[in-house]
């Protein structure tokens, strides 16, 4: 077990020069524009080629919800790990 620690340390001493917090952040924010502009092109998609309009707002809503579950786990972490 005292092996599976110390190699643990040493992989966050290793993540810690390759990433860092500025980094990290311009990654994030990377990420948050692809995440916009997908989510733009899908809306679009569902809302003009759909069959039903009620069933467009439930998988909108849907995707939105469990995105922003996903961002926000994300964010939490990047702040984390940057203190």
């Amino acid at each position: 077990m005292d092996g599976l620690l110390a190699s643990s340390e040493a992989l966050r001493g290793a993540a810690d020069n390759v990433f860092t917090p500025p980094m990290l952040l311009m990654l994030f924010l990377l990420g948050l524009l692809a995440f916009a502009i997908v989510s733009v092109i899908l809306v679009y998609h569902w809302t003009n080629y759909s069959f039903t309009l009620g069933k467009v707002k439930k998988v909108i809503k849907l995707y939105f919800v469990v995105s922003g579950l996903f961002l926000l786990v994300m964010l939490v972490s990047l702040f984390y790990y940057s203190t």
